[in-house]
């Protein structure tokens, strides 16, 4: 499948996950703008930009690019991208106080 990009993740779980702090954005503001004298509201909406960000940014990086430079280049923004995920949901970790379990 020349040029498609199978390494994507399932969007509707960002949508799901957006429409929630949508819904109860009063709750959050309210709850986490002055947590312990800390924003951590600033911290969720950073989390959920990047999350969607990388979402919505990963069919767009082409693996089967002809020159070998670019694929290396992509190959890279590839993991970056895996990467941001993975640091977004971890801060969402440490906001909410869940343990993480990765």
């Amino acid at each position: 499948m020349k040029g498609k990009n199978l390494y994507v993740l399932d969007s509707s779980l960002l949508e799901k996950f957006k429409q929630t702090v949508s819904d109860h954005d009063d709750f959050l503001i309210n709850t986490y703008s002055n947590y312990n004298g800390k924003n951590l509201w600033n911290l969720i909406c950073s989390a959920k930009d990047w999350l969607s960000v990388s979402v919505r940014g990963l069919p767009y990086i082409d693996l089967d690019h002809s020159h070998d430079d670019v694929r290396s280049l992509n190959v890279m923004q590839l993991l970056t991208t895996y990467d941001i995920v993975l640091q977004a949901i971890e801060q969402l970790h440490r906001v909410f106080e869940i343990e993480h379990p990765l």
